[in-house]
Formats: structure tokens, C-alpha cells, sequence
């Protein structure tokens, strides 16, 4: 349950991110961006923590950042389901 709940934040706060994006808002963005990069730090996900603080910097976001960080953020979810039923099985 709780992965499931992260794995909606996930979803939710890199929706945001990119409508900042799609409307020039810096500050939604960086908002939604801190949000997501301390939910993965506290779940031990640090590709998907790394992703969200391109979102952080003063400069323009990079290109590809929606992208990466949704990618990072499927990546997280499958290991947390795996550690989940492994820890299960247990």
C-alpha cells in the first residue's frame, strides 16, 4: 500500500513539474521538484532523487527532464515492488 501511494505521488508531482513547464512557472516547478526529490530520498530511490534536483536549479530546466524523471520514477516503483515481495517471501 505504501508503494502504491508513492508511486501515486510520483505520478502527481511530475505532473506538476511539467505543467510548470508548459506554462513558464519556475516556482511550481521547483516546488513539485523538491517535493519528489526528499519522497525519494526517503524511500532510498536516488536515481529518481538525482532526476527531480535537475528540476532545483536557478538555470532553465533541461530538455529531457519530464522524461527522465518519469523514467526514474518506473525504475523506483519496480525495486520498491521487488524489495516489497522479496521481503514477503521471507
Amino acid at each position: 500500500m505504501i508503494v502504491e501511494s508513492f508511486a501515486q505521488d510520483i505520478q502527481r508531482l511530475t505532473d506538476e513539474m511539467a505543467a510548470g513547464l508548459a506554462t513558464g512557472d519556475r516556482f511550481a516547478v521547483h516546488g513539485a521538484a523538491h517535493g519528489l526529490a526528499g519522497a525519494a530520498a526517503s524511500v532510498g530511490a536516488v536515481m529518481l532523487e538525482k532526476a527531480a534536483r535537475r528540476g532545483l536549479g536557478k538555470e532553465a530546466c533541461p530538455a529531457d527532464l519530464i522524461p527522465v524523471v518519469r523514467g526514474a520514477g518506473v525504475e523506483a516503483i519496480r525495486a520498491l515492488r521487488l524489495l516489497v515481495r522479496s521481503s514477503d517471501a521471507a
